[in-house]
């Protein structure tokens, strides 16, 4: 009968050494738990129709859902919401381990004459169309509000361009307001919510947003920022903010 004796036994057997410990055991992975960072309304107390953003932020979910109406979410962002009656929102995260966490938020509709919406409480002209803008010329900028001085940017030389086409080779972005300084085309896109602009070069677009959202509390910068606007008569009054630091 043949007797199968494995190597590291059989060395510890001739040369009189004891067979290696076992390795230990690995410990178990914990996986974190779901946690529900915050969940607001903004604001909380309303007329009906008007708007209210809802603000969320989670940690380590398997799925997130908000009801009613909303549904699957990501575990952080923000929605726009129009309730016309007092509404709870809640807010369900499906944790490790079939773990399930739940938040409410209440909007308050105050009784009374329902808000008409900002986009749409009267008629004002229609921007849609295709527009050609090649820049101004020599123009005085606006004057800066008080303690903005430290958040200008002095660049001079080539890269102050000062009201002049811009068109390079790196075709980034060119921000606000140079992007209008181009000799391209650009198009607008007017809905109830917001309207869209479309610049053919260098191939990109402009969200402005008309339905009385505000602008995030800590937005990410970007080329565009981010555009709120509301009708003072017959003029879209735009206002802008979150633009990052690389425009010209």
């Amino acid at each position: 009968m043949r007797i199968l004796i494995p190597l590291v036994l059989m060395q510890a057997l001739v040369f009189g050494q004891a067979p290696p410990a076992p390795a230990p055991a690995r410990p178990a992975r914990v996986v974190p738990p779901a946690r529900i960072v915050s969940f607001t309304a903004q604001p909380a107390t309303v007329e009906s129709g008007q708007p209210v953003t809802l603000v969320w932020a989670t940690e380590n979910p398997n799925g997130i859902t908000i009801a009613p109406d909303i549904g699957r979410v990501a575990a952080r962002g923000t929605r726009l919401v129009n309730p016309v009656t007092t509404t709870t929102y809640t807010l369900t995260v499906a944790g490790p381990n079939s773990s399930s966490l739940t938040q409410s938020v209440t909007v308050t509709v105050a009784a009374g004459k329902a808000a008409a919406s900002p986009a749409t409480s009267a008629r004002h002209p229609d921007l849609t169309g295709v527009y050609s803008f090649a820049g101004v010329r020599g123009l005085t900028p606006p004057a800066l509000k008080p303690g903005a001085e430290k958040f200008k940017i002095v660049r001079g030389g080539a890269g102050d361009v000062r009201g002049n086409t811009t068109l390079g080779t790196d075709c980034v972005p060119l921000g606000i307001p140079q992007t209008f300084v181009t000799p391209y085309p650009f198009q607008i896109i007017q809905t109830a919510k917001f309207l869209l602009m479309i610049f053919e070069y260098p191939n990109t677009f402009r969200y402005i947003w008309t339905d009385g959202r505000p602008h995030p509390a800590d937005p990410d910068p970007t080329w565009m920022g981010d555009a709120t606007a509301r009708w003072d008569g017959d003029t879209l009054v735009v206002d802008n903010v979150g633009f990052n630091d690389k425009r010209r």
